[in-house]
């Protein structure tokens, strides 16, 4: 999605929903030597944190900025916005604005402002910054655990309807197979074109059907037609589908045609 779609989807949502949260003042933290932090208090109902910020310039409200994330999960009773990369010095402004998805509606904290006025200690050592297993996500290890227990049995559900989909199919199957072995076309064919016109019926097409198509079948039955052409039935429907399917490619550049 485009930067600006995004804006315009948020824009009406912020617009069309009933003001009933407030997205409180966060609480920023800067880090020496470098890094900043930026998080609000975890409430019921809360979806996702988004932060959009840019260091010493203004940013309008709605506009992407230099610095924006998307924070999908609180840590710690949080919902934490955590840069690891900008070199801050007290007297640096942080303008920025934030959005908040909560019971299905868009909640936003206009464009303000944030000046630095002293760093703290690194980010890997706050006890504030969200426990780290050598994920790219920085996830603690009980989100992670959730998100999979959660994961196995979305997993487990589809396995479980697919299946019983799959049984539901094969005997719908079996039905129509049933059907079609009942009707006395079920297991007949005609080949015709350039083949021999001499010979019996059923030797002509078990010699065709091995040497064109590489199947060796049961000619049942076979009666050749006053044009040259002959009918013929093999043992079940199967085999009709094999010779069917081979000929579709083994005979499509030649003068034989088998239906």
């Amino acid at each position: 999605m485009s930067s600006s779609v995004l804006v315009i989807s948020i824009g009406l949502i912020v617009t069309q929903c009933c003001q009933c949260y407030t997205v409180p003042k966060p609480e920023i933290l800067v880090y020496k030597p470098r890094g900043f932090s930026v998080s609000i208090p975890d409430e019921t109902g809360i979806r996702l944190f988004a932060f959009h910020g840019k260091i010493n310039k203004v940013i309008q409200n709605l506009h992407p900025g230099d610095l924006t994330k998307e924070v999908k999960y609180p840590v710690n009773g949080k919902w934490i916005f955590h840069d690891e990369r900008t070199k801050l010095k007290v007297g640096d402004t942080i303008h920025y604005w934030m959005f908040v998805v909560k019971d299905a509606h868009g909640y936003s904290l206009d464009s303000t402002s944030f000046t630095v006025t002293d760093l703290v200690e690194n980010a890997s050592t706050n006890s504030e910054m969200p426990t780290r297993i050598g994920n790219p996500n920085g996830m603690c290890s009980n989100e992670i655990n959730t998100i999979c227990l959660q994961s196995l049995f979305n997993v487990t559900q589809s396995f479980g309807q697919l299946q019983s989909y799959v049984v539901t199919l094969k005997k719908k199957s079996e039905q129509l197979r049933n059907f079609i072995e009942q009707s006395p076309s079920a297991r007949k064919m005609t080949i015709s074109g350039r083949i021999p016109l001499e010979g019996l019926a059923s030797s002509t097409v078990a010699f065709l059907l091995r040497e064109k198509l590489d199947i060796n079948v049961v000619v049942v039955s076979a009666e050749r037609h006053f044009d040259g052409s002959i009918a013929f039935e093999v043992p079940t429907i199967d085999d009709k589908l094999e010779i069917l399917e081979a000929a579709k490619s083994k005979l499509a550049y030649t003068k034989i045609f088998v239906h």
